[in-house]
């Protein structure tokens, strides 16, 4: 998922019928009181082009670039340690592989002062070439 947004959205079909709507409040938080999780809201390129920063926010890529690939394959499973990205908050990455559903799911495990934990669980199906495409996210408090 390094590079440039147009390689990131190779990694993304459009739209986005994201479960809840959990995308949206991702991507800006005010969208929380403006939209129920019961009628879906699609999320359009458009949208991905304005909201790419708060989707995959700085310290999610960092701690992205920190996952060992190798022991993910084989243990199916692996965590980064704890990164200060934006102090004073500290993130790291959770990786898991289900092979029963055929997912990779990288969890963004974020600590602040300010508001204490939370996790964005971003859920990508493994094709069968190998490649991997966005599913939904999911933002737990």
């Amino acid at each position: 998922m390094r590079g440039d947004k147009a390689t990131v959205k190779s990694y993304f079909d459009f739209p986005i019928e994201n479960p809840g709507n959990d995308i949206w409040y991702v991507a800006d938080t005010r969208f929380v009181s403006k939209m129920k999780p019961d009628k879906i809201v699609p999320f359009q390129e458009s949208d991905f082009d304005t909201y790419y920063s708060a989707i995959l926010p700085i310290d999610f890529r960092k701690t992205l670039e920190k996952i060992n690939i190798k022991k993910l394959v084989k243990d199916k499973s692996t965590e980064t340690s704890e990164l200060i990205v934006v102090s004073p908050a500290t993130s790291k990455m959770k990786a898991t592989y289900s092979e029963g559903t055929k997912t990779v799911t990288l969890s963004l495990i974020t600590k602040s002062p300010e508001f204490g934990q939370f996790t964005i669980d971003y859920h990508f199906k493994v094709l069968t070439d190998g490649n991997i495409k966005f599913s939904y996210v999911r933002f737990i408090i």
